[in-house]
This record gives C-alpha cells, structure tokens and sequence, in this order.
C-alpha cells in the first residue's frame, strides 16, 4: 500500500520488513554528515548536490525500476527539511 505521508517510513530487510512504496529512498552517508536520497523527482535547493541520473547498467536486476531515478548527496539539514516535505523510505540495518 502506498504512504505518501511526509516522513520516515523506517524498515529493516533482515527482519522480514517489506520495502514501504515511496517515491525517495534514503541512506545515510559513512560518517553521518550527508544523506544520499534516490528519487524520480528534481530536487534544488540549499544543501543538496545532484550526483547523477541512474542508468540500465548502474544498477543490479532487482534495482532496475530506479532506471532514470536521481542520486542527490544532501547535507543533515536539507534531509530535515526534505522529510517533512515528503515520504522517504529509510532502510535500516543490523550490524
């Protein structure tokens, strides 16, 4: 089912969590300084660097429906504004 509600759909893939249907997916950078946000939609603004437009060969069989997807870095503050502007799936894993 589809949640468009502004916020984090947080999920975890080892504990049988399913993907939430967002239009944003997110994952926090190495040393927790920047986000990297995947999604279809343009996004501008303070904080946040385009990275590239994924292509066939960028991505593996199961990730090719992000085909023409864009990659941003945004800093921590930019994500806090993003996420109360839109629904972002965030994968959570264990260590």
């Amino acid at each position: 089912m589809d949640d468009f509600t502004p916020g984090i759909k947080a999920y975890t893939p080892e504990m049988g969590d399913r993907k939430p249907s967002v239009r944003m997916e997110a994952s926090l950078g190495h040393y927790g300084k920047h986000y990297f946000i995947d999604t279809p939609e343009e996004l501008r603004g303070r904080g946040i660097e385009y990275r590239k437009t994924y292509t066939t060969n960028d991505l593996t069989k199961a990730g090719q429906y992000k085909v023409g997807w864009h990659s941003y870095q945004v800093t921590a503050r930019a994500f806090e504004k993003l996420k109360a502007t839109y629904s972002i799936g965030y994968a959570m894993h264990l260590d």
